[in-house]
């Protein structure tokens, strides 16, 4: 028999009552920490429990919408979908059944790589400095463990300006090396000598540790020096001055000893150490890493992209042991012979001025 109006809106109005009913009752029986596979049988249940109810309506008679069948059948279909959700939420979950999380890995931090020089030099005493008839030795070791380098040696010659007198103060010069920083040869000369003044001693007397010592702050300063070169020449002469530093003591020093001396001096770094143990002590087996001019050297000389790091610039220089003071000096020479040529715009009416020829490095005194 077919159903009437009355009854189709009847039946729509009683499944929309009780698909909210069995929407909270779902929300009653779920705990906060179930897991997912919990909760999806809850809404398998809750879905064969709707088919089921779905499939009985429609034998079910009813007459009115306020009539008491209705709500007894309503009632009925609540208290059965309570039931079944009670019932699957009780039901534990099998050992295999457990659900498996994935685990997210912790994050890599990204570490910033810092270069460190790192010298090194075999275990023994300090070699003697270059002289005049030690220098010739030398060349012939590193042209023959180097044979790019004997095209520069026949084109420049040996490196005399490695060969220093090593009576000099060396106090002296590393006070020259101070005052001298970031400035030109004239402005160094001048500043040296108003500083020399100040001190109170005058040619041919040699600057002290205890004249340095001695000097006021503010004469030192009127001759032409930063707060901070004062602060660096006091140091130095501190330390002279306690014996920690001295002649004898830096001569009697492996090149990789002066240099970790040296940069404990406040305002000397490791270039002006290597210029120090190059050019004033003479030493044969010092490699600038620093440099820029050395730099570039090893770029051309070895055939590189870019300008090498310090660590790799002691292993392609290993070969040169023990002179490879000899073999930056050629480096220098070779950076210089490519520097682009700098051209001179000519004068009206004139012909070109060439450039002038690049000068050669002038040695600590």
């Amino acid at each position: 028999m077919p159903r009437t109006r009355s009854e189709t809106g009847v039946s729509m109005r009683v499944s929309t009552r009780v698909v909210k009913a069995t929407l909270k009752a779902a929300q009653r029986a779920v705990p906060l920490n179930a897991t997912w596979r919990q909760a999806r049988r809850r809404s398998t249940a809750t879905a064969a429990v709707k088919d089921s109810r779905l499939g009985t309506e429609g034998t079910t008679a009813v007459t009115t919408a306020n009539s008491q069948p209705a709500r007894a059948v309503e009632t009925q279909e609540r208290t059965s979908v309570t039931a079944a959700l009670a019932e699957v939420a009780e039901t534990p979950l099998a050992p295999e059944e457990e659900p498996l999380v994935p685990v997210k890995p912790p994050r890599k931090r990204r570490v910033k790589k810092v270069t460190v020089a790192v010298l090194e030099e075999p275990e023994g005493p300090p070699l003697p400095p270059l002289t005049p008839e030690t220098l010739p030795a030398g060349v012939a070791h590193i042209t023959s463990v180097d044979a790019g380098l004997a095209r520069l040696v026949d084109k420049y010659g040996p490196p005399e300006a490695l060969v220093v007198s090593t009576t000099g103060s060396t106090f002296y010069a590393l006070t020259r090396a101070i005052v001298g920083q970031q400035l030109s040869v004239t402005a160094a000369g001048t500043i040296y000598g108003r500083f020399r003044t100040v001190c109170g001693c005058e040619p041919p007397q040699e600057v002290s540790p205890e004249a340095v010592l001695a000097a006021p702050v503010e004469g030192l300063r009127a001759a032409g020096l930063s707060g901070m070169k004062v602060n660096y020449l006091t140091d130095l002469a501190a330390r002279y001055a306690d014996n920690r530093l001295s002649c004898d003591s830096l001569r009697g020093m492996t090149e990789r000893q002066i240099i970790e001396n040296l940069t404990a001096v406040k305002g000397i770094g490791r270039w002006t150490a290597d210029m120090f143990a190059m050019f004033t002590m003479g030493r044969p087996d010092c490699l600038p890493v620093g440099d820029l001019g050395v730099q570039k050297g090893f770029a051309i000389h070895f055939g590189l992209k870019a300008l090498p790091k310090p660590e790799e610039m002691e292993r392609l220089a290993e070969h040169w042991r023990p002179y490879r003071s000899l073999g930056s000096w050629y480096m220098w020479r070779l950076c210089e012979e490519n520097k682009p040529e700098k051209k001179v715009k000519a004068p009206k009416g004139g012909a070109a001025v060439q450039p002038p020829a690049p000068a050669t490095m002038v040695p600590l005194p």
